[in-house]
């Protein structure tokens, strides 16, 4: 059986910063692959945001949507970004942090 990849809805970001585990954000970098995203982790994306010009969006991975994700997702509404939440967990605790139709669940 092949599956698709999925067709998620990046917004209008031209230069998301995509925040995730290392696992996680390498899988969405071969979605982005023609973007011109900027790749961080829990420990780097606040260096990332501060230091690189440009970035109009986030998308924030987390598989449970726990442990980091939501002080992340709480950092990521201070400078009004288009954010979107991948996540694997339908209750996953850093979506309160988001728009409903901006987060999106794959189990």
């Amino acid at each position: 059986m092949q599956q698709r990849i999925p067709r998620l809805d990046f917004g209008c970001c031209k230069k998301p910063l995509v925040v995730g585990r290392w696992n996680a954000a390498f899988k969405v970098k071969i979605l982005l692959e023609k973007a011109d995203a900027v790749f961080a982790d829990e420990s780097t994306y606040e260096a990332k945001l501060a230091s690189i010009r440009g970035i109009d969006g986030a998308i924030l991975i987390s598989a449970s949507g726990k442990k980091h994700a939501e002080s992340i997702a709480r950092d990521l509404k201070t400078p009004g970004y288009d954010r979107r939440l991948l996540a694997c967990n339908p209750d996953a605790p850093a979506a309160t942090h988001f728009e409903r139709t901006k987060v999106f669940v794959y189990n």
